[in-house]
């Protein structure tokens, strides 16, 4: 839920409080699992391309099953034209 409230205040321009929850984020993961992919919707909605990529790649390595809406969840509409998306979206088998 966290997350999710991090991806709202980013989408609305609250880049500071967005940006707050990710640092929350990161000290909680410290203690229990945090999904980078729900990490990389903050990066997405401030858009830092580049940290939205690093944390899908480490939910790739950790075999996240939240990447299997990647194709289709609106929340990274933004980064499709990215090289590394169908990139991504190819190792994962989800290419048509």
């Amino acid at each position: 839920m966290k997350a999710a409230l991090g991806h709202a205040y980013a989408k609305s321009q609250k880049k500071d409080e967005a940006n707050k929850i990710l640092g929350e984020l990161n000290e909680l993961s410290k203690q229990q699992y945090v999904s980078p992919y729900e990490v990389a919707t903050i990066y997405v909605a401030l858009g830092d391309n580049e940290q939205a990529f690093q944390s899908l790649e480490k939910a790739y390595a950790e075999h996240s099953f939240h990447l299997v809406n990647l194709n289709v969840s609106p929340q990274f509409k933004s980064v499709r034209s990215d090289p590394r998306f169908p990139d991504l979206v190819q190792r994962l088998g989800l290419s048509r």
